[in-house]
Parts: C-alpha cells; structure tokens; sequence
C-alpha cells in the first residue's frame, strides 16, 4: 500500500476558487486515519498557502514555492529553503532587463511573499495584476538588490512562451520551471529558482527523510510546473483540467472541480470511497 500522497494545490485538490470539496477533505482525513502522509505541493509561497489553508488543514508537510521550501505543518518548522545568492540575483536582473520582461524578485523563506517588481517597456496585464493584487508587500526594484532571493518570476504572453527555452539556455545553474499563471489562467510565468530546486527535488527529498521507497509514493497534478513531481515516482496523475501534453504522459482522473483527486485514492485505497 502507499504510505505518502503528493498532490498539488490550486486546480488539483482545490477548485479554481481556492476551495475544497466535503469528499477531498474527507479523503485527506480518511489517509491520515490510515496512517497516510499527506504532503501538497504548491507554487505559492508560504504566506499566500497559510491564506487558504487553516493551521488544522489535514495533511502533514507543505512544499511551498515550488520546491524552495519544505515545511512540517503541524510543527510549523521549516525542514529546508533554497537561496539564490545575492551575486547571482544581479547577473539575473541584468539578463531579464535585457530580455525587457517583467520580473519579481522574491525574498527568501519564509519572507517570500515580500518582492521587488520591475515593470519592462510594455507591461504585462498579468504581471500589473500581480502587483496590485499583492501591493501591501511590493516595492518597485531601484538598481539595487541587497539580500538573496528565494525566486524570480518573470511574466510573458502567451505568444512569448519560447523565453522558456531562452532562459534554460542561458541560465544554465538555476531551475527553470514553466508555469500557467494562476491569475489568468493564460499568461506564462518562468519561475527561476537555485539550482536543482523543483517539486520533484523537494518530494525525493521528503521522501528520503521519511525513509518511503519511491514505490510507495502517488503524486496528482495539473500543470506543467508538476512535472518534476510527477516524472519522479511510478505512480503518477493529473486531473483532467491538466493541459493534453500531461494527459498523453501521465494516468488522467477527472477535473477539479470532478473530485479527481479522490478519484485517484480509490484505485490505491480500499477505504477511499
């Protein structure tokens, strides 16, 4: 039997409007009963995942930041975090200023929901969005980064999604991970982390500390930002919400809003219904 869950946060075990189902909620308490851990797998940082997700949630451990840092949520304490060294945070600024993108810089674990924005030639929706939505903890970037940084987010159309590449290309020590943006669903943010650093990386990390053989591990996602997570066990999902690349890939179960979710549990675990 599996002894660890990894699921994905926003559009996998909750629905678009940062809500669970009775029957996912149960499902997480059923797991614990049994003795399952239960981890979720999130981009957002820690601030952002404490608005949504009470201090009794049912689960064990958060990864938060995709993979940037590991946290036990019923102790609180942070089990490891990830740093982009400040001399490295300027060669980043400079490239993505050249690129003319929009950027932020995040600071580091667990201060991450405070950052730095730079706004390019001609801004992004998306990213002006951003910005206003979490204007309490923004400031604009002046030419000068003092500290480390936990992540970068730089935001791009859609039509531009090909700076993906460009930027694994020429910023070959850091983790480039490609996300759909939670906002509007279509404008395409490139996470830029310490090297190494995804949600697979914090997954097979948790796993080792825990002393679980990878095959005793399922994971369920819905975006590409999971693919690290999910290329790194055998037994792997994504919901039906998921974009058809991971669909051709990975096991499918139906949509968020569908229960998917639980739907993946009740073909590993008799006592899921």
């Amino acid at each position: 039997m599996k002894k660890i869950v990894f699921t994905d946060l926003d559009r996998t075990l909750f629905t678009s409007d940062s809500k669970i189902s009775n029957k996912n909620y149960e499902s997480l308490v059923r797991l614990g009963e049994e003795g399952i851990i239960r981890v979720i797998v999130t981009g957002r940082n820690l601030y952002s995942a404490n608005q949504v997700l009470p201090a009794n949630f049912p689960i064990d451990y958060l990864v938060i930041s995709s993979g940037a840092g590991i946290i036990d949520f019923k102790t609180k304490e942070i089990l490891n975090q990830a740093e982009i060294e400040n001399n490295i945070v300027q060669r980043v600024v400079l490239y993505l200023q050249e690129l003319d993108v929009d950027f932020m810089i995040h600071h580091p674990i667990p201060d991450n929901h405070y950052f730095e924005y730079y706004f390019a030639s001609n801004p992004c929706r998306d990213s002006l969005r951003r910005v206003k939505h979490y204007q309490q903890f923004a400031s604009l970037h002046q030419g000068l980064y003092k500290k480390n940084a936990s992540q970068f987010i730089a935001i791009v159309s859609q039509d531009k999604e090909d700076i993906v590449e460009h930027a694994i290309e020429n910023l070959p020590n850091l983790s480039i991970i490609r996300a759909t943006s939670p906002l509007d669903h279509k404008s395409v943010w490139i996470e830029i982390f310490p090297q190494g650093i995804n949600k697979g990386y914090a997954c097979k990390n948790l796993v080792e500390r825990l002393g679980i053989e990878n095959d005793d591990v399922l994971t369920i996602g819905n975006d590409y930002n999971d693919i690290a997570m999910l290329e790194s066990f055998t037994d792997s999902y994504v919901v039906a919400n998921a974009p058809e690349l991971l669909k051709d890939i990975y096991h499918v179960v139906s949509e968020d809003r569908a229960d998917g979710f639980t739907e993946m549990l009740t073909k590993h675990f008799d006592f899921i219904k």
